[in-house]
This record gives C-alpha cells, sequence and structure tokens, in this order.
C-alpha cells in the first residue's frame, strides 16, 4: 500500500481471514483500508458497526464509524459520536488529539 500498489494490498486485505470474537466476524482491517482510500464506504461502515456489535464496550468502533460518517459527509452523525469518544477515560492520547481535529473539521 505504502509503494501505490494499491489494488494489490486491497487483495491482501481481502485475504484475511474473518473470525468471530470481538471483531463480531468484521474484517476490520479490510474496511479501515477501504476508508483510507474512500472505496466502499457503506461496506467499510457495515464492517465497523459489526464489529461494534462483537465489542459494544470499547469506544475505538465508534471513532472508527464516526470516520466513515465523515466520509459519507454524515458530520452531524459523526459529531455526536466523536463527542462521546473524546469524553471516553479509556482513549490513546493520539486518538483523543485526531478525534478533536476530525470534531473542528466537522463542525
Amino acid at each position: 500500500e505504502l509503494k501505490g500498489r494499491i489494488d494489490e494490498a486491497e487483495a491482501v486485505f481481502s485475504a484475511i481471514p474473518v473470525g468471530g470474537g470481538c471483531s463480531g466476524g468484521a474484517n476490520v482491517e479490510l474496511a479501515d483500508f477501504w476508508l483510507r482510500h474512500k472505496k466502499n464506504l457503506q461496506k467499510s461502515l457495515e464492517m465497523f458497526k459489526n464489529a461494534a456489535k462483537g465489542d459494544p464496550t470499547n469506544p475505538l468502533w465508534g471513532y472508527h464509524i464516526a470516520r466513515v460518517y465523515l466520509a459519507l459527509g454524515w458530520k452531524k452523525e459523526a459529531k455526536q459520536i466523536l463527542e462521546t469518544f473524546v469524553s471516553a477515560d479509556s482513549i490513546d492520547a493520539s486518538l483523543r488529539d485526531n478525534a478533536i481535529q476530525l470534531l473542528k473539521g466537522s463542525a
């Protein structure tokens, strides 16, 4: 992916086995890849939502869902999720900073 071989990178992410457990059966690596490249955003959203269903106490899924919402132009929905995310206690400082920047851009 870093070398610009996007199709090959997508094939690799697509080949990652999808399991149950905390990922909820979603290939979140592929979903994140699509989000980075603004591709298949609806599918990416569904994968992140499935992951959130499998791990509902993890606020990170909301962060990813909000990023997809922003990519889709759904600023109001993203803002609500990001505000909750930045107020969570267990959030890594760099992710909180990133979420704050996304909030500023969604205003």
